[in-house]
């Protein structure tokens, strides 16, 4: 009797809601996002479904870079920051080994 309308009226919410699902997925906004490929350094822009953010679009696609078809891309800040970090690491240990080359460290002097 009354159980029966129940499951009926249930049906029709799944129904609708997908609908309106789809509805979203075909008529759904967009907007740009800016990644990086870490392994050929390329940069460029590509077009998110509004809703979801860029690292949850990246983890769930798992999308390839365009130019080396390898699966490094990155948000376009961590790449930026990353390469900044080992641009200055490298920078450093350059610095250090020019340091090394000009004074060799000798055996005779000690501290103490």
């Amino acid at each position: 009797m009354v159980k029966k309308s129940k499951s009926k009226i249930k049906k029709k919410k799944k129904s609708i809601n997908k609908k309106i699902k789809r509805k979203i997925k075909k008529y759904a906004t967009k907007y740009n996002a800016k990644i990086g490929c870490w392994n050929c350094d390329e940069i460029y822009t590509i077009k998110i479904v509004k809703g979801i953010n860029v690292p949850e679009y990246l983890q769930t696609m798992n999308p390839k870079c365009r130019r080396c078809e390898c699966k490094t891309l990155r948000i376009y800040a961590e790449y930026k920051m990353e390469k900044e970090i080992l641009r200055e690491l490298i920078l450093h240990t350059r610095l250090e080994q020019s340091h090394e080359v000009q004074h060799p460290p000798s055996d005779h002097s000690h501290y103490g």
